[in-house]
């Protein structure tokens, strides 16, 4: 009885361990290499068959060679600048170059400090590197769409690509400007990713959806950092003003009134130190097993990045890219990949609290 009481406990698990390591076969690229494909070699067909399906990434070449933001939107900003002028965008301000991230004590979620300001003033903020101050475009819900509409004839969306998700219209379409000091947090998005540089480079680390269930993904009190809206005015009327000023120190984090809290990641994959070890948003976390792959997006390429994969990017100079979001179709990968996550954080439940009480048990992320 012994016996067949343990063989009814393990097997769960192993079956688990199966069905991850299955469905990791599936989507992973071979040699756990991102391949470059050229675009001139692609159709809507092959780009489904080969990438779209099967849930697994690709660099396109010879794919944006043809806009004309490739010729007219230079790393100086200037022709962004003269054509956008005094245009207002939304643009993001931290001390560190870490929106939308945890804090290192692992203990709150903080948004960036948003401001609107116009188009030159940001051009010229981003360009003097102020210590302690980084700015960064990268305002989504389709900012490319509501912000910067006289831009619309500059770009294009990819042709193969928006046949091969239906033919439908993207759901979003975003602009990204930044610098090296911006970096982002590991996370991932419902949807379907073609990402364009346009300038520059960015780098992407990816995890594969089936490293899920050792990411401890769960919820943290929302924060966001609150800079001085009169500090940020007086920046844009003499941006070359006080360069050793240490302008972090004008940044603080403020929970949010409604004390609403955010699902995010605690796990680096790129800066693994950068959270507490001991945090206790850690304990569930098995970063040693996760499997990220790295790889350089060169200008006048296309990263296809399929949904729900985790990715976190950087960059190692000014870089511009353009993005189209398409919506993500729930099928069976996306079941079986949530009913994996989901059954791993019950085990988890299971045995490592055992001692805990229901309500501490009910507060799993689904």
């Amino acid at each position: 009885m012994e016996s067949d009481s343990k063989q009814s406990f393990t097997s769960p698990n192993r079956s688990l361990s199966i069905l991850r390591e299955n469905i990791a076969s599936l989507v992973l690229p071979l040699h756990k290499k991102i391949p470059r494909v050229s675009a001139h070699e692609m159709s809507a067909l092959s780009f489904h068959r080969d990438y779209v399906s099967r849930n697994t990434p690709v660099i396109i070449t010879d794919a944006i060679g043809s806009w004309p933001a490739m010729k007219l939107w230079d790393q100086d900003l200037d022709y962004l600048t003269q054509k956008l002028g005094k245009q207002e965008v939304t643009v993001d301000f931290t001390p560190d170059g870490r929106g939308d991230s945890l804090t290192e004590d692992g203990k709150v979620f903080v948004e960036p400090s948003k401001h609107k300001l116009p188009f030159q003033t940001f051009a010229q903020l981003l360009k003097s590197r102020k210590k302690g101050l980084v700015t960064y475009l990268q305002h989504q819900n389709s900012n490319f769409s509501t912000e910067f509409k006289g831009l619309k004839n500059d770009i294009q969306p990819i042709r193969f690509a928006a046949e091969s998700f239906g033919d439908i219209e993207p759901d979003a379409v975003n602009i990204w400007i930044g610098d090296d000091r911006s970096v982002s947090s590991l996370h991932r998005d419902p949807y379907e990713n073609m990402y364009a540089v346009i300038q520059g480079q960015k780098t992407f680390t990816l995890l594969p959806p089936t490293d899920g269930p050792y990411l401890s993904e769960q919820a943290f009190p929302a924060a966001r950092y609150h800079l001085d809206k009169i500090q940020v005015s007086k920046l844009g009327e003499d941006y070359n003003a006080s360069t050793c000023i240490d302008f972090s120190k004008e940044f603080k984090i403020r929970q949010d009134d409604d004390k609403s809290q955010v699902h995010w990641i605690p796990v680096d994959p790129d800066y693994p130190n950068r959270i507490n070890r001991h945090a206790p948003c850690l304990k569930h976390a098995k970063a040693h097993l996760i499997s990220p792959i790295r790889c350089v997006v060169n200008r006048g390429e296309v990263l296809y990045l399929p949904s729900s994969w985790f990715h976190q990017v950087s960059q190692t100079q000014l870089t511009i890219a353009v993005n189209y979001w398409y919506d993500m179709h729930y099928g069976l990968t996306w079941s079986l990949l949530q009913y994996l996550e989901d059954s791993v954080r019950d085990r988890a439940g299971i045995d490592d609290d055992a001692g805990d009480d229901d309500e501490k048990k009910g507060d799993k992320i689904r």
